[in-house]
C-alpha cells in the first residue's frame, strides 16, 4: 500500500513537472518565471515563494487524492465488467461511492478557495502595472478526475434509459 501511495505522489509531481514546463504563457507555479514576467522586488519575490509554495502544496495534494480516486474507480470499473459484483442485492455499494465523490469534490472546492485566497493575497503585494501583467500568468486549476471514456466528475450524464444507474459515472 505504501509503495502504492509513493508510486502515486511520484506520478503526480511528474504530472506536475510536465504542465510547469510546458510552452506558453508564464505558470504561477513557476517561481522564476513568475518572478521575471512580473519584475518582482525582492520582498514581492520572497511573498511570492511563500505563496506559490503553499499552492503548489495544495495542487499536489489535490492531484494525489485525485489520482487515488481515479484508481479506485477504475479498479471498480474492471470488476463490474468482469463481473466481480452485481448489480443487485447490495453489490456495488452506489451510495458509497456517491458519498466518496461528494466528499472528494467538497474537498476540490475547498483546496480551490484556499488557492484562489492565495492568489488574492500576492495580487495584494503587486502593483498596479505588475497586476496587469498579472493576468497573463496561467493559475492553477484543479480539475475533476476523469472517469474513463474522457468523462469528468460532475458533467457526467446518467447511462441510458430506466433506473439510476451506476451514478453516471460509466466507463
Amino acid at each position: 500500500m505504501m509503495r502504492c501511495q509513493n508510486w502515486l505522489k511520484a506520478a503526480a509531481l511528474t504530472v506536475l513537472t510536465v504542465s510547469m514546463s510546458a510552452c506558453g504563457s508564464t505558470k504561477l507555479l513557476d517561481i522564476k518565471k513568475t518572478s521575471d514576467a512580473l519584475n518582482l522586488s525582492a520582498h514581492q519575490h520572497a511573498v511570492a515563494r511563500l505563496k506559490i509554495q503553499k499552492i503548489q502544496e495544495l495542487v499536489e495534494d489535490y492531484e494525489l487524492e485525485k489520482q487515488t480516486l481515479e484508481s479506485e474507480l477504475k479498479e471498480r470499473r474492471n470488476r463490474m465488467r468482469s463481473g466481480g459484483f452485481s448489480r443487485g442485492a447490495g453489490g456495488g455499494n452506489r451510495g458509497g461511492l456517491r458519498s466518496k465523490l461528494q466528499a472528494f469534490n467538497e474537498q476540490r472546492t475547498a483546496f480551490q478557495k484556499q488557492i484562489d485566497t492565495l492568489v488574492a493575497e500576492l495580487r495584494e503585494v503587486l502593483n498596479e502595472n505588475q497586476l496587469e501583467k498579472f493576468e497573463d500568468i496561467e493559475l492553477p486549476q484543479l480539475k475533476s478526475p476523469e472517469f474513463g471514456s474522457g468523462r469528468r466528475f460532475g458533467g457526467a450524464r446518467r447511462r441510458g434509459g430506466g433506473g439510476p444507474g451506476f451514478g453516471g459515472f460509466d466507463g
